[in-house]
């Protein structure tokens, strides 16, 4: 079967064709799907929770310099605030449901805000020389 015209994540090594339902990978030359929830272990979404109440939770992520964090899935719409650092990545896995699906990384802007909706499953990556701290707010409700 060919598989058409086929897409690279270069950050996560799947590829994409509109012939074929799911990412994928190849394997011996021979296209390994992944399924809709991959079976992995995932982590927490930030270092810490600082705040929780019925509403919302409070996290804060702190990265130190080329420093990873686990993989994670947001279940809940989230608020995004950065507080310090210089350059800050987002590795999406193939299986993500959120509107941000490629690699993304950006400048740090202390005290921006930004809202994220539910769905994301990813890696945040420290890929500056500072350290990278930023306060996440899901939203419960």
């Amino acid at each position: 079967m060919s598989l058409g015209s086929v897409a690279v994540n270069s950050c996560t090594g799947t590829f994409t064709s509109p012939k074929l339902s799911a990412p994928f990978q190849i394997d011996r030359g021979m296209a390994v799907l992944y399924p809709r929830a991959m079976a992995r272990e995932l982590g927490d979404v930030g270092t810490k929770v600082v705040f929780e109440d019925e509403r919302v939770r409070v996290w804060v992520l702190s990265l130190g310099p080329g420093e990873r964090s686990a993989v994670h899935r947001h279940d809940v719409d989230h608020l995004l605030i950065q507080v310090k650092g210089d350059r800050i990545a987002v590795e999406p896995e193939p299986d993500t449901e959120s509107p941000y699906r490629d690699y993304l990384a950006f400048d740090v802007i202390p005290g921006m805000v930004t809202f994220v909706p539910k769905g994301g499953i990813e890696t945040a990556v420290n890929v500056g020389e500072a350290p990278y701290y930023e306060i996440i707010v899901e939203l419960k409700q």
